[in-house]
């Protein structure tokens, strides 16, 4: 568990922080019991996406086509954000 903080907080010091500013909140949109997506455009223009997904079935996404995906949780599978399923 410790290994997945410890990715998780790399994550954040390298792609969110240097970001932060003048941060504005883009949105939410509920995907399906359980799912949802939230947005916020960052300092630096580039636009943050976050998708959970905490029920048991897939949830329709539609990503941008440009997004990178900073992180999965293990065991999920890519192949969901080209099928648009979360």
């Amino acid at each position: 568990m410790q290994a997945l903080y410890e990715q998780l907080l790399q994550i954040r010091h390298r792609h969110i922080i240097p970001r932060l500013g003048a941060v504005q909140a883009l949105g939410t949109q509920i995907l399906a019991e359980g799912a949802g997506w939230a947005r916020w455009r960052m300092a630096d223009d580039h636009v943050l996406n976050i998708a959970l997904n905490l029920s048991a079935q897939p949830a329709p996404l539609d990503p941008p086509a440009n997004a990178r995906v900073l992180f999965q949780s293990p065991g999920a599978q890519l192949e969901h954000l080209q099928s648009t399923h979360l």
